[in-house]
């Protein structure tokens, strides 16, 4: 099994890497950044989670966390972006850069977890189960975190929603169908 998600890990580098290429072939646009970012930030989350999967200690699994958290919050603000973008939604620039803070915050939190217990309050290293792995106990930032991540899950459906009830466009209908199933499986 362990082998087996390490292959699916290889694979996905490797599509997402295609997938990078081909963005970087189109035509400049604000969602094509918003594409990119996704991408890349998906990629150094592949990187990270391959990292802890391989990880034989504490220190390596949270280096491997660690990287992970690079990328992540990237992944979850340039979707929501991309997806607001595409839908027409406009959002004030303030709250763009809140939500950017936001998940700054988280990657800082998850940087310096040996100095705060914002967003871990406890991690240990355990060799039972299918591998060894670690075990993280979660402090009051990943609450919230969790909380605004479902939010953007639902304003994202919504804003798809919208745009799908207002358009005449089959192509846009289709597409929008995707971002949602996108958006649902991301989270």
């Amino acid at each position: 099994m362990h082998t087996f998600l390490i292959l699916i890990q290889y694979f996905g580098l490797i599509t997402l890497f295609l997938g990078t290429l081909f963005i970087l072939k189109q035509k400049p646009s604000k969602q094509q950044n918003y594409m990119l970012m996704l991408y890349v930030g998906t990629i150094i989350d592949f990187v990270g989670y391959m990292f802890e999967l391989k990880a034989t200690n504490l220190d390596e699994a949270m280096f491997a966390i660690q990287v992970s958290y690079i990328g992540k919050p990237v992944i979850t603000i340039a979707m929501l972006l991309f997806c607001f973008s595409y839908c027409k939604v406009k959002i004030p620039k303030v709250l763009t850069n809140i939500l950017i803070a936001i998940h700054l915050l988280v990657t800082i939190s998850v940087l310096t977890y040996k100095y705060n217990t914002l967003y871990y309050t406890s991690v240990r290293f355990v060799h039972e189960g299918l591998f060894p792995h670690v075990v993280l106990e979660h402090g009051v930032l990943y609450g919230t975190y969790s909380v605004l991540m479902a939010v953007y899950i639902i304003v994202m459906f919504l804003a798809c929603i919208y745009r799908y009830r207002h358009t005449t466009l089959a192509i846009v209908k289709n597409q929008i169908k995707k971002i949602i199933f996108v958006c649902i499986f991301l989270y």
